[in-house]
């Protein structure tokens, strides 16, 4: 059975919101701002444990970076490579997935603060006939996923060169094009009239960076390390387009799919099926330097933040997403992040409102083959580095 790879929204989020005191998922309106009240400094031994534990109940490894105003700490368990007893460390580059979102949304965004670019300006303004309706639908409804586009993972034929004839997922150097992608999204009806509901589709993100392009005359890797990468040196972070290999030292990513082969490693797979909805490579640090930047204002002007900030319902998931950034509550805390599922991978970023609570945190196993105990430890995992 197809599972869509990068959705990260109802799982990520609810990992963290369900069942645990104070968590959840915010909806609408405002929500002032309470610091927990908790020690400047993170003992290890809060966060730790439950990594260990996930490890424990079958995940290679699990890395995490913590931050409480000025203190942070970087964690780790169990093993980079499986096969080389290569141990885990914050260090090891991994693949972020959804969280490229963000990247994606922040460089459109400083484009309209620059005058060149505006949030109402028509999909076929920038990418004429690319789109049936292109001209219907803005630019701000791709990034908050009001477009009503079909999303291209749910695409049996661009989905068919990743996977085994059982569904589950496989090493694959397959090159898909963005434009590809889009032209097989489109092959399908939209889900409904733009602006008039909400359906997380990653061909929005697809059609963003090809914005970013269009608008720029460069490719969007250029224009990631032009913008972001270099700016914040986040040397940990790649955009391999089209290499399968990751930067080193490499974390692999396994499938767990419970056969007697044991995990399945598909780090090697071609990452041209998620572009610039979830192509980055990254390490928890650099994912948390990143987050703490854009809400602290290094990236974007206050008003573009605002309007990255302005959330949408989505009925579907029972969330609230803005533009490129999704908003959690939890312990009274207001935090804004995303998260990001790929085959091998899931991840998330959350950074509080204020930017003094922090945590970034990867395990490497497809969120998909997670059981209910790991996906336990992992919630348990953020809320003792955001909670009191």
């Amino acid at each position: 059975m197809f599972v869509k790879p990068l959705v990260i929204i109802t799982a990520s989020l609810a990992l963290l919101g369900a069942g645990l005191p104070g968590a959840t998922a915010s909806t609408g309106g405002s929500l002032e701002q309470r610091a927990p009240e908790r020690a400047a400094s993170i003992p290890e031994s809060e966060v730790q444990p439950y990594l260990d534990a996930m490890t424990d109940e079958g995940i290679p490894g699990v890395v995490a970076h913590v931050r409480s105003g000025e203190d942070s700490i970087s964690l780790s368990s169990g093993a980079a490579d499986l096969a080389q007893a290569e141990a885990m460390t914050p260090g090891h580059k991994v693949r972020v997935g959804s969280y490229t979102k963000t990247f994606t949304a922040t460089m459109l965004l400083q484009l309209v603060d620059e005058g060149s670019v505006s949030l109402e300006d028509s999909v076929e303004k920038w990418l004429p006939g690319l789109v049936p309706g292109g001209e219907n639908i803005k630019l701000r409804q791709l990034l908050n996923h009001t477009s009503g586009l079909f999303d291209y993972t749910y695409d049996q034929a661009v989905m068919a060169p990743y996977l085994n004839p059982d569904g589950t997922f496989t090493v694959s150097n397959h090159y898909s094009s963005p434009t590809e992608l889009v032209n097989a999204a489109t092959s399908h009806a939209p889900n409904f009239t733009p602006g008039s509901d909400w359906s997380y589709s990653n061909t929005n993100y697809i059609l963003a960076g090809l914005v970013l392009e269009a608008a720029t005359g460069r490719t969007y890797a250029q224009e990631l390390h032009a913008r972001i990468i270099g700016p914040l040196n986040l040397k940990g972070t790649q955009f391999p387009e089209k290499r399968t290999s990751i930067q080193e030292p490499t974390a692999h990513g396994y499938q767990l799919y419970g056969d007697d082969s044991g995990p399945m490693d598909v780090t090697r797979m071609s990452p041209s099926f998620s572009w610039a909805a979830g192509g980055l490579t990254s390490t928890v640090e650099d994912m948390s330097r990143f987050g703490a930047a854009l809400v602290g204002g290094e990236l974007l002007s206050e008003a573009r933040l605002a309007e990255m900030k302005t959330v949408v319902s989505a009925p579907e998931d029972g969330l609230a997403y803005g533009l490129g950034l999704t908003r959690i509550d939890v312990c009274g805390v207001t935090l804004w992040g995303h998260g990001g599922d790929v085959p091998g991978y899931h991840s998330n970023s959350f950074v509080s409102g204020d930017g003094k609570i922090q945590i970034s945190m990867v395990a490497t196993a497809g969120l998909d083959t997670w059981n209910a105990e790991q996906g336990a430890n992992w919630s348990s995992a953020m809320h003792a580095a955001i909670c009191p």
